[in-house]
C-alpha cells in the first residue's frame, strides 16, 4: 500500500470511528434579510482579473467535502487572485512561492507532509514579470489566511504591504501555533505588515466589510472559522459580473452547493473553528441561492478555476492596465 493511500485509509477509519458530521441545514445559520440586498453596480470601474496557477495537489474527492467519493481521485489547484484597478493593483494569496520547498521542509510538521504534498508549477511573481508586469508595481497583498500554501511567496514580493485581518496576523506569529503556519514564510523584518480593518457596513449578507478601493469594486468580508482571521472577497465588474473568492471556507465548490462541511476528520485538523466554518459555508449557500450569477471561487477548487481560465489570460482586462 502506498504512502498516500495508507493515510487515505487511516482517515477513513478515524472517520467512521469519530462519526460523520451532519449534512448543513441553512435554515439552522438564518441571514438577516436586510443584510440580503445586492450592491448598486452602476458607476464600476473598469478591473482586470486573473488567476495565477502556481501549484497543484491530488487528493480523494471526499477529502474536499462531506458526502465526496473515496474512489475519485480530484485535483486542486493552488494559486493567486490578481486585481488590476485603476488606483493600484493587488494579489489576493500569493499561492506556491518560490521557496516553498525550503519552506516546508524547515517548518512543516513531518507528520502533516503526506497529506500536503504538492506539485510546484511557477511562482506567481515569475509569471507576472514573463508577462512584462513589473512585481514591484503589487502594491498590496491581501490574505484569505496565512497557512503555508496561500502564504508562501509573500516574501517574494518585498515591496507590496501584506494585509491580512488582525487576528490572523497574532495567530500565525504565535509560536504556540507553529504546526499550522510556517513561520519562515513571513519572518523577514522587510515584510510591511497592515490590517484589513472591516467596518459595521453590511455587505451582501454579511453584516461587517472593507472597500478596499472606496467604489464598491473590490469588497472584502470576514469569513472567520477555518483560521482565527479569514477573509473573502469580492471583485464586481462593470455589465453585472460579480465573484466571491472564498478561500478556504471550503475546498470545493460542492462544499457550497450541498451544502457541507470538509471531512470530519479533515475539518480537525485544518478547520480553527469548524462550527463557525459551517455558518459560512450556509451564509455562502443562501447568497448563491440569491444571487444565482454568483460565481463563487473556492481557493483549491482546479474545476472552478480552470473554467475561468489561468494567467497570462484574464477573466477580465481593465481599459487601462497599470501594472506595465
Amino acid at each position: 500500500m502506498s504512502q498516500y493511500a495508507a493515510w487515505a485509509m487511516a482517515l477513513l477509519v478515524a472517520g467512521c470511528l469519530l462519526g460523520c458530521d451532519k449534512p448543513i441545514d441553512p435554515a439552522a445559520y438564518p441571514l438577516n434579510p436586510d443584510l440580503i440586498v445586492e450592491p448598486d453596480g452602476s458607476g464600476l470601474p473598469s478591473v482586470g482579473l486573473a488567476l495565477l496557477h502556481t501549484g497543484d495537489q491530488v487528493s480523494l474527492d471526499a477529502f474536499a467535502y462531506e458526502g465526496g467519493s473515496w474512489m475519485r481521485s480530484r485535483a486542486f489547484v493552488h494559486s493567486a487572485v490578481l486585481v488590476q484597478h485603476p488606483r493600484g493593483s493587488l494579489l489576493f494569496d500569493t499561492g506556491l512561492g518560490r521557496d516553498v520547498d525550503a519552506q516546508v521542509s524547515a517548518d512543516m510538521p513531518a507528520y502533516v507532509r503526506p497529506l500536503m504534498k504538492y506539485t510546484e508549477r511557477e511562482p506567481a511573481v515569475d509569471q507576472l514579470r514573463k508577462a512584462g508586469i513589473d512585481p514591484e508595481s503589487i502594491g498590496r497583498i491581501y490574505l484569505s489566511h496565512l497557512h503555508w500554501d496561500h502564504a508562501s511567496g509573500i516574501e517574494d514580493f518585498p515591496h507590496a504591504r501584506i494585509l491580512t485581518a488582525r487576528e490572523e496576523q497574532l495567530a500565525a506569529q504565535d509560536p504556540a501555533n507553529s504546526d499550522v503556519y510556517l513561520a519562515s514564510q513571513f519572518d523577514a523584518k522587510s515584510v510591511r505588515w497592515g490590517s484589513v480593518e472591516f467596518i459595521e457596513q453590511p455587505y451582501m449578507g454579511f453584516q461587517r466589510s472593507h472597500d478596499v478601493f472606496g467604489d464598491g469594486s473590490v469588497v472584502m468580508v470576514p469569513m472567520f472559522g477555518h483560521s482565527p482571521g479569514s477573509i473573502g472577497m469580492f471583485v464586481n465588474l462593470p455589465g453585472g459580473r460579480r465573484f466571491l473568492f472564498s478561500g478556504d471556507t471550503t475546498w470545493a465548490l460542492e462544499g457550497f452547493t450541498r451544502p457541507a462541511g470538509k471531512f470530519l476528520v479533515a475539518s480537525k485538523l485544518v478547520d480553527y473553528d469548524p462550527g463557525a466554518t459551517r455558518r459560512e459555508i450556509a451564509r455562502v449557500h443562501r447568497l448563491m441561492e440569491y444571487f444565482p450569477k454568483l460565481v463563487v471561487v473556492p481557493a483549491h477548487d482546479f474545476d472552478v478555476q480552470q473554467r475561468l481560465g489561468f494567467f497570462p489570460d484574464f477573466i477580465a482586462t481593465a481599459s487601462a492596465r497599470n501594472l506595465r
